[in-house]
């Protein structure tokens, strides 16, 4: 490997150490989490019982459910987060804010259907071979090609201006490359834990317990992204 892609290899997943230095406490905490509720489920009788309300919920509130939960994980609730543990928090910036609320909105659509349709596929049994199957699709396909390719370019559209022309100038002198490779490396280390416990679960209850996590992972995100 060159020097040249060695130094963009460490400009990519410095941001990634400095964000997990930071934040890498509520991370641990929430991951240890959603690993507990895909036990309690099938180890503790009246939790299963307990969940039936949330499957109905979500069942009833379809895609729309699944733009507007996301967007308050992603968005919302790292918002308020940053301003009640962060006294010197910036002053408030509603276009950033209706931005993340568009993006992440978007992105749980999609994490909606790629659940739904990897259940049609491979079917919902919590077995290790079914769970590592969900797991491998989600990260060697949906992420790279979707999810981290969605919120790299439109965090590079952001901080253009919301000019393509510059968006195209980032891209070429490599600075998308760069948080690209970032991302994933954070998309891997954060998801693959959570993934193997949400994948665990019943279909109906995935969704859900990616909400827990989902606004953590949006921490992460932002603050890689400079938006802390």
């Amino acid at each position: 490997m060159s020097s040249k892609a060695n130094s963009g290899w460490r400009a990519g997943v410095a941001p990634v150490l400095t964000a997990l230095r930071t934040h890498w406490r509520p991370f641990v905490l929430i991951q240890i989490a959603a690993i507990a509720v895909a036990v309690c489920y099938y180890v503790l009788p009246g939790f299963q019982s307990w969940t039936t309300g949330i499957s109905r919920l979500k069942a009833s509130g379809g895609l729309p459910f699944a733009a507007i939960s996301t967007a308050f994980a992603g968005a919302v609730l790292p918002e308020l987060a940053k301003r009640v543990f962060d006294r010197q928090k910036r002053g408030f910036d509603w276009a950033d804010f209706i931005f993340q609320v568009c993006m992440f909105g978007f992105l749980g659509v999609t994490v909606d259907l790629l659940y739904w349709g990897l259940g049609s596929w491979l079917g919902n049994s919590p077995s290790i071979a079914v769970v590592a199957e969900k797991l491998l699709v989600d990260q060697l396909v949906y992420s790279p090609l979707v999810s981290m390719t969605v919120c790299t370019t439109l965090f590079l559209w952001k901080d253009a201006g919301f000019s393509w022309r510059k968006t195209m100038d980032l891209i070429h002198d490599g600075t998308y490359a760069r948080r690209y490779i970032g991302n994933m490396v954070a998309c891997w280390v954060f998801w693959i834990p959570a993934l193997s416990a949400i994948y665990a679960m019943p279909q109906s209850l995935q969704f859900c317990l990616y909400l827990c996590v989902e606004a953590a992972w949006a921490l992460l995100l932002l603050s890689m992204a400079g938006r802390e």
